[in-house]
């Protein structure tokens, strides 16, 4: 706890980080943080970062934090085969 009597770390009621909404770009699109493409994609954290830094999915670098717009990430869906097959095992 701070001199103020606050737990460290503490982002909202509860102790439990508020939930963000994504933000309008310049353009007017919304661009997302990793967490919230993830939450979008539902799928989790790691699987979107990953992704982002193999170049798998549209993304833009803004300092050391990775940034996604909601319509590059749509445009990207529409483009992919409807059953996209991974390769989980070597053969």
């Amino acid at each position: 706890m701070n001199r103020n009597g606050v737990r460290k770390g503490a982002g909202g009621p509860h102790g439990k980080t508020p939930k963000t909404e994504p933000e309008a770009g310049p353009d007017g699109s919304e661009v997302l943080t990793v967490r919230q493409a993830a939450q979008y994609l539902n799928c989790r954290y790691a699987t979107v970062l990953r992704m982002t830094q193999n170049g798998q999915i549209p993304a833009l670098r803004v300092g050391r934090r990775w940034r996604f717009r909601r319509a590059d990430i749509e445009k990207w869906i529409a483009r992919m085969p409807r059953y996209q097959k991974y390769k989980l095992h070597k053969s």
